[in-house]
């Protein structure tokens, strides 16, 4: 019987400097060593069926992240979470941690509809001029006015000027802390660096890594 495991995990430390396709193999090779019987994908370079639908920005901390992968399981077989939780847990860098473990009968998809993000700048950093220009970008978010910001990306030729409002909830501010609430559409998503420029932040300015704190998933 083919299930769906899904893995909720946390990534901290150096680990967040990991790229979208490290972090595959990463877990494709813990799956291995962990002895889980993977279903593969057909043709002549079989791969394990297994997917993270929100790809994590390199070099951003998370609290939230989900990884699928499919399973071959007996029906009689009465699968145990957490002696499976230890197993991968025990192949897992530091920095890397499990949370949630749910095996789910047949396919399950998730779906990311919204993701939270928090950007905590030094504290001289965190000066009046940011924060009145946070202020204004929160303000018209809330009034369903325009915030124009341009989108380059010179590998891929790409230089667009995007409305920065479509793909924001809400910005608020707190304990010295910039929380973007940002949905995630079928055109995308706004980018960590572009909520930077909003904030008029520059990396170093940073206290520590932006940390994904939280993501709202819809499942079928």
């Amino acid at each position: 019987m083919k299930s769906t495991l899904a893995i909720g995990f946390s990534v901290s430390g150096l680990t967040g400097y990991l790229s979208h396709q490290e972090m595959m193999r990463l877990f494709q090779r813990c799956f291995i060593r962990a002895g889980l019987n993977l279903w593969f994908s057909r043709g002549f370079n079989p791969r394990p069926k297994m997917t993270i639908p929100l790809p994590r920005p390199v070099g951003v901390n998370s609290l939230a992240e989900i990884i699928c992968v499919s399973i071959e399981q007996d029906e009689n077989e009465n699968f145990d979470s957490d002696e499976t939780t230890r197993k991968l847990q025990k192949q897992l860098p530091e920095g890397v941690k499990i949370e949630t473990l749910e095996c789910c009968p047949g396919k399950k998809t998730f779906l990311p509809q919204s993701v939270e993000y928090v950007i905590s700048p030094k504290t001289e950093c965190f000066d009046e001029t940011v924060k009145t220009r946070v202020t204004a970008a929160a303000q018209t978010v809330k009034s369903g006015g325009p915030l124009p910001i341009r989108r380059t990306n010179p590998a891929k030729n790409i230089d667009k000027q995007l409305n920065a409002a479509d793909y924001i909830n809400s910005i608020e501010t707190g304990n010295g802390e910039i929380v973007f609430d940002c949905s995630v559409t079928q055109s995308g998503s706004l980018r960590v660096d572009e909520m930077m420029e909003l904030a008029g932040l520059k990396p170093e300015e940073l206290a520590g890594p932006i940390l994904r704190r939280s993501v709202r998933w819809t499942t079928k």
